[in-house]
């Protein structure tokens, strides 16, 4: 064994802890932004879910719902909703990242339905208005949970130590 590879074989567990510390402090960013994510979008489910819930009568004739029980019913799943993202966004890491993608899948599931609902005519035009908008929002908060848990994954998988 010569000098020169003595001396890299030394260097090269600072190195490779040196990568996994960047790696970990990836992973650690990316979760944190997931959960601030996931708590945004459980503050905004939980205004809409109460305005629904408790100005139902308000709501309905705005978007042109004819029955406002649907619209409290609606009202109270998204704060149902809103408490498990809530809950999720506290949770361990390993869990944060596994579960985030059931919160995306149903946010994607909200912003199909709002395509149908809007295709289907049965709302206002001030509700189709409202209803895009908040499908927007909705869409959003997916695709950004989506791509931070990609990132957090990504980040773990990378977290293998290397043997010399």
């Amino acid at each position: 064994m010569t000098i020169t590879s003595c001396v890299i074989a030394l260097c090269r567990p600072e190195r490779d802890r040196q990568a996994m510390t960047e790696t970990q402090t990836t992973q650690t960013t990316a979760i944190n932004r997931l959960r601030l994510v996931l708590r945004a979008n459980a503050a905004t489910s939980i205004m809409g879910g109460a305005i629904a819930l408790f100005a139902g009568s308000w709501v309905s004739r705005e978007l042109g719902i004819d029955h406002v029980v649907v619209t409290r019913l609606l009202g109270a799943g998204l704060i149902v909703f809103a408490l498990q993202v809530l809950m999720l966004s506290r949770a361990r890491d390993e869990r944060v990242v596994a579960e985030s993608l059931l919160i995306s899948l149903a946010d994607a599931a909200w912003v199909l339905g709002t395509v149908v609902v809007i295709l289907s005519g049965v709302l206002s035009t001030t509700g189709n208005i409202v209803a895009g908008l908040i499908g927007l929002a909705v869409g959003d908060f997916g695709a950004t949970q989506f791509w931070l848990r990609t990132r957090a994954t990504a980040a773990s998988t990378s977290l293998r130590p290397v043997t010399a």
